[in-house]
């Protein structure tokens, strides 16, 4: 039984970059026979896309919108403080939580890449939106620290007024 000679050859007669590109994102379906059909080489695609860190990025970062909903929030505080408690632990989540759990899976998931191509792609995708993750991390964290104290400490007030009712001192002042 041969192994998609003809598509290899289709392949190899690409330029060196879109070579490269193709191989990544169809290498397992390289071992496949000549006369498999679409659906078999399209199953094959998918069985190792879901093993790539950016996809489960953006797992993590639906599931963590949707486990936040879940969270009880206190019922002494106005309902718009709540949500920008948790929009402000939302994206907390995001910028710490998300890049730990996406190296954890990348982590747990590096030996079951079938083909070199696609482990080399796995890999590059990794650093790539590691490198994304540092730069919005270090971003926030710069903007954080560009804010005035009484601002940094309203937003600590807001988080403790959502989860155990004691309203913020500005808020309260005014009343």
């Amino acid at each position: 039984m041969t192994r998609n000679s003809a598509l290899r050859a289709r392949i190899d007669r690409l330029p060196p970059l879109p070579r490269r590109a193709v191989r990544a994102l169809i290498g397992p379906s390289l071992d496949l026979p000549d006369d498999a059909n679409a659906d078999a080489l399209l199953w094959r695609i998918a069985a190792q896309l879901h093993l790539f860190a950016p996809v489960h990025a953006v797992a993590f970062a639906v599931l963590g919108g949707v486990l936040l909903r879940q969270v009880p929030m206190s019922a002494a505080c106005d309902p718009q403080i709540n949500q920008l408690a948790r929009i402000t632990v939302l994206a907390l989540y995001e910028l710490a939580a998300v890049p730990l759990l996406t190296l954890a899976a990348a982590y747990a998931v590096r030996g079951r890449f079938r083909d070199p191509y696609t482990r080399h792609a796995a890999r590059v995708s990794l650093g790539l939106l590691m490198a994304v993750f540092a730069y919005m991390f270090w971003s926030a964290a710069a903007s954080y620290r560009a804010q005035n104290e009484r601002l940094r400490a309203f937003g600590g007030e807001i988080l403790r007024c959502a989860y155990d009712g004691t309203p913020p001192r500005q808020l309260s002042s005014a009343r």
